[in-house]
């Protein structure tokens, strides 16, 4: 167990104006972000002077305790608002899509308390969306109008669901104890207009040892997050849950990331925000085949997670169905405004690009809020009270509001809510065991249900 302490103390402009004098260094915030000593340092930087004794959060264990400290502001609070401690006081640059209303009803812990883990958490975060910064998303604008407007209403739509035509690349493979099986298929998007590269589906299939021959087989479809264009991390979350608890894993893998990755798209950064919205409904509706095509195969148990935006996915995909499911979305709430227009994430977006195309001369950010409203999760259906869900939130998520996980909750009424002590980046690091007991615990229910 490793422990931390943290001292603020406020510093007088006077004070910080006779240390500029003496020549002594003051780092600033994205100093401190960069680099936290390991041992006691004294460090001072806009006006606050801090003492920490805590390691690189990159280096944090998978269990750790921070105890709580104050901070006194002194006249200058720019720290605090950088590291976003209040929720209470909204960004002043939120735009009125942004429900801020209920932010002071929570209680003081869900209002992100001034504590070590989340102040760690949160740096975490902003590390992250400034490292992947550049190239940014969008760099194309928002693409065609009528494509923009036909995606919107598609989500509303169910198609009747097209049987998935599976095949493998190879029969069967045994690894680490497990059936592994890497299939492709083509999508059952086929209708919109999707790059070549990301009209094939590809897939990783993990079974426990045995299952073959099991007749009350379990298997939890996990979707992919933002920017998460290989298997791996959700394989590390899959293999416990085959191995201990006899849950197989279909990893699906998204269309612009990785093999379905287009040829004129660097990495995972979309060019236009149709692309994002493509992604998004084709996911949406391979989702929903797969969970068809487990049940043709006779798998009794089926589940859908996934963390980030694959959550997401995974929530909009379960109000389609109605089959009893075992469903776990992870960081996630119920609009996407926030994340995409005032988080940290907004990094990742080419708003001038945006702007020179934005409509009606309006503000890009002030549309992009408009069309991410329209994706709410509860402008699209209900939970059917068949499925077994739990949700489990970033309690000091820096791109995801802990009100929009409350909102979430409120819509899906018959769900339990959970909290990892945790931000969205150190979340998917360091609380993939409170992943699994979730997963675990909602397939559980599902068995007793039935």
């Amino acid at each position: 167990m490793i422990s931390s302490s943290c001292r603020f103390t406020p510093l007088s402009r006077e004070a910080l104006k006779q240390r500029a004098s003496k020549g002594d260094h003051v780092p600033d915030a994205q100093a401190f972000q960069r680099n936290i000593p390991d041992s006691f340092a004294p460090r001072s930087f806009h006006g606050l002077e801090c003492i920490c004794s805590y390691p690189t959060f990159l280096r944090l264990p998978t269990e750790m305790s921070f105890p709580s400290y104050d901070v006194t502001p002194g006249d200058d609070t720019r720290l605090a608002r950088f590291l976003r401690w209040d929720f209470h006081e909204a960004p002043s640059h939120m735009s009125p899509h942004v429900d801020t209303s209920e932010l002071s009803l929570l209680p003081v812990r869900d209002r992100e308390s001034i504590s070590s883990t989340g102040m760690v958490s949160r740096l975490a975060d902003r590390g992250i969306a400034y490292a992947t910064s550049r190239p940014p998303m969008f760099a194309d604008g928002w693409g065609p109008p009528s494509l923009l407007e036909s995606l919107i209403s598609r989500v509303d739509r169910r198609p009747p669901s097209s049987p998935v035509e599976m095949r493998w690349f190879q029969r069967t493979r045994t690894w680490r104890g497990l059936h592994y099986f890497r299939g492709y298929f083509p999508t059952p998007a086929m209708s919109l207009p999707l790059p070549p590269q990301s009209r094939t589906a590809y897939v990783e299939l993990l079974l426990p040892e045995g299952a073959l021959q099991n007749s009350s087989l379990s298997v939890c479809i996990h979707l992919a997050g933002t920017g998460d264009a290989t298997y791996l991390g959700r394989r590390i979350i899959a293999l416990p849950l085959a191995h201990h608890r006899n849950i197989g894993a279909l990893i699906l893998q998204n269309p612009f990331y990785g093999e379905r990755q287009p040829s004129y798209q660097t990495g995972t950064k979309l060019r236009r925000v149709t692309d994002q919205f493509l992604m998004n409904l084709v996911t949406l509706e391979e989702a929903c085949a797969l969970v068809h095509w487990l049940r043709r195969l006779g798998v009794e148990h089926v589940g859908l997670t996934g963390y980030s935006m694959g959550g997401y996915i995974a929530a909009l995909a379960a109000q389609r169905l109605s089959e009893r499911l075992a469903i776990v979305p992870c960081a996630v709430g119920d609009r996407a405004v926030y994340p995409l227009v005032h988080s940290p994430l907004a990094r990742l977006v080419d708003w001038s690009a945006l702007q020179r195309d934005a409509p009606d001369d309006r503000r890009a950010s002030e549309y992009m809020s408009e069309l991410m409203s329209r994706f709410a999760i509860s402008r699209h259906g209900d939970l059917d009270a068949a499925h077994r869900a739990i949700l489990l939130g970033a309690r000091h998520d820096a791109f995801i509001l802990p009100e929009e996980v409350h909102r979430l909750a409120r819509h899906w009424s018959q769900s339990e809510l959970r909290w990892m002590d945790a931000g969205h980046t150190t979340g998917w690091l360091f609380c993939r065991t409170a992943i699994r007991e979730a997963i675990t615990d909602a397939f559980d229910q599902l068995e007793d249900a039935s």
